[in-house]
């Protein structure tokens, strides 16, 4: 892509950014009590009705695939674009699997943007046609049936494709020449590990889960984060807090809660560099982050509106400052 491309899709994503969500647009929601009203504000800043009488769940589950369609427009060909379908492919995945096992509707379930449809992943599993899913989505998928098959423990099984959804994540950062893309894939890399190793230190889990459900990254070791979990969540907390994440020790020790918001809060820091870029990735990837974390705010948001518990789902948001 050329800088003068670069200069024309950049100004695009600046001008979308002034239709982000800012804190009051976030209170305004809170402060509504009809559907109506929730709709209003999302069309105003942006949101499309994806078809007639779409009702705000329908938007907000529509909104991210028109985000990435936005992005693919101008950068096809980036590895970097794969940041926003790997997560959605792998969980795409996990639910087919459950819905198989379970013998249950998942269709439901899916997500998009994605890249592997839904028929492919039945046939792939139903049929053991691994070879159908491309490359880290068949082994993952493989390997997880295998591991159901052989301890009949299905967050095993879920560990191992959380474990192939990171590892893509790094060959993304491997392939991006863009630092912000790495800094960024080492932060939700090294997050997902931190909540595996505390959640399994809290049911004690074996050396074999850890094996299988960690990644590593370039802040984290994987041995010694194993070594930590397998002692206990106090040490968990003491490893991290030695290799650099005080910050998220520290709210770890509060909640996963406090924990999620302090790992966004990382991540909106790595990303606020590409305001300075106007020639490079760096905008239309910030871009396509902030929607997404936009996108979470907004359903956890909207699901207090709905139930009227306010005060504790603004504990879960990691809002803008203004």
């Amino acid at each position: 892509m050329t800088e003068n491309n670069y200069a024309f899709a950049v100004a695009q994503i600046r001008s979308l950014e002034n239709s982000l969500f800012t804190r009051n647009a976030f209170e305004q929601i809170l402060s509504t009590k009809e559907e109506r009203d929730i709709l209003d504000i999302l069309l105003s800043h942006g949101y499309k009705l994806p078809f007639e009488n779409a009702t705000v769940n329908d938007i907000i589950d529509h909104s991210q695939s028109d985000v990435y369609e936005l992005l693919k427009g101008h950068i096809k060909d980036a590895p970097a674009l794969k940041l926003f379908t790997v997560k959605n492919d792998f969980h795409n995945l996990k639910t087919v699997i459950k819905g198989l096992a379970g013998e249950t509707a998942f269709e439901e379930n899916i997500i998009s943007p994605s890249t592997v449809d839904t028929a492919t992943l039945k046939t792939a599993i139903s049929e053991k046609k691994y070879d159908l899913l491309p490359g880290l989505l068949e082994t993952a998928a493989k390997e997880s049936m295998e591991t159901l098959g052989a301890h009949f423990d299905g967050q095993m099984a879920d560990a191992v494709i959380d474990k192939y959804t990171l590892l893509a994540y790094k060959d993304i950062a491997e392939e991006s020449d863009s630092k912000m893309v790495k800094e960024y894939v080492d932060a939700v890399i090294s997050s997902a590990d931190i909540k595996t190793a505390f959640r399994g230190a809290k049911t004690h889990r074996s050396e074999e889960f850890y094996n299988n459900a960690l990644c590593g990254s370039i802040s984290l070791d994987k041995t010694a984060l194993t070594r930590a979990a397998r002692k206990g969540e106090d040490d968990v907390i003491t490893y991290i807090t030695s290799v650099g994440f005080a910050k998220a020790a520290a709210a770890l020790k509060v909640s996963l809660f406090e924990f999620e918001k302090a790992v966004d809060q990382k991540i909106m820091r790595i990303i606020d560099g590409a305001v300075f870029e106007n020639f490079s990735i760096d905008p239309l990837i910030a871009y396509g982050i902030k929607r997404e974390n936009e996108i979470k705010n907004l359903r956890i948001c909207i699901a207090g509106v709905r139930t009227g518990d306010i005060g504790s789902v603004t504990e879960r948001m990691c809002l803008p400052d203004v």
